[in-house]
C-alpha cells in the first residue's frame, strides 16, 4: 500500500504500516526489534532513538563553546528544527499527524517519563551557562517549556503558513534567544 493510496482502516492498521515503513528505511533497527512488544512501543522506541541521535547531534555543537550568545543560541534552535525536519521518521511522525494517535496508544507513564527524561537532557549544560552567568532566565523547567514549545509550534506549520514558516521559526528563535540569553559582551 502506498502512503495516502486509500484510507486506512484504523489507528491499529496505521501504525502497523508506519512501523512497516519505518524499518524497511532503517534496515539496522530490524535486529533491535524484538517481536514480543507491540507495533506502537517499537515505533515510539524508535522515534525516541532518532530523537535521541538528533539531541546528540545539536549538544555537540553547542557544547565546549567557551561562552554563547544570542546569535548562537537562535542558531542552536534553529538547528534543532533544521534535523528534525529533515528526518524523515520524526517529520512523519510530528509533522504528518500521527503524532495524536500515537500518544493515545501509549500508557501516559509512558508519554511522561519520556518528557521528563526528555526535559533533563540540555540541563547540565544549562547549569553550566548559568554558572559562566550567560542566561537570563535561571528557572531549567522554564527554559525547557520554551524550547518544547518553540519545536511543538512548528507542528502546526500549515496553520502557521508554511510560505512564512522559515521566516517565522527566525524570528521566534531570536525573540527566545533575547529573553534568556544574556549578550556574550555582558
Amino acid at each position: 500500500m502506498k502512503i495516502g493510496s486509500t484510507k486506512m482502516a484504523n489507528d491499529e492498521d496505521k501504525m502497523a504500516f508506519l512501523l512497516e515503513v519505518f524499518v524497511r528505511r532503517l534496515s539496522y533497527y530490524k535486529q533491535k526489534i524484538d517481536s514480543h512488544i507491540s507495533t506502537v512501543d517499537c515505533l515510539f522506541e524508535i522515534i525516541v532513538r532518532e530523537e535521541e541521535t538528533i539531541k546528540e547531534l545539536l549538544l555537540q555543537e553547542i557544547k565546549g563553546k567557551e561562552k554563547i550568545g544570542r546569535g548562537d543560541f537562535a542558531h542552536f534552535l534553529l538547528r534543532g528544527l533544521e534535523f528534525v525536519r529533515n528526518n524523515p521518521i520524526i517529520r512523519r511522525v510530528y509533522f504528518e499527524g500521527e503524532l495524536d494517535m500515537l500518544i493515545r496508544k501509549l500508557p501516559k507513564e509512558r508519554i511522561e517519563n519520556h518528557m521528563e527524561k526528555d526535559a533533563h537532557v540540555l540541563f547540565p549544560l544549562l547549569e553550566e551557562w548559568e554558572k559562566k552567568g550567560m542566561l537570563k532566565e535561571t528557572n531549567r523547567d522554564v527554559i525547557m517549556s520554551v524550547i518544547r514549545a518553540y519545536y511543538f509550534a512548528f507542528v502546526h506549520e500549515q496553520q502557521i503558513g508554511s510560505e512564512h514558516i522559515l521566516q517565522t521559526a527566525q524570528f521566534l528563535a531570536e525573540a527566545i534567544a533575547e529573553k534568556l540569553i544574556k549578550d556574550k559582551e555582558q
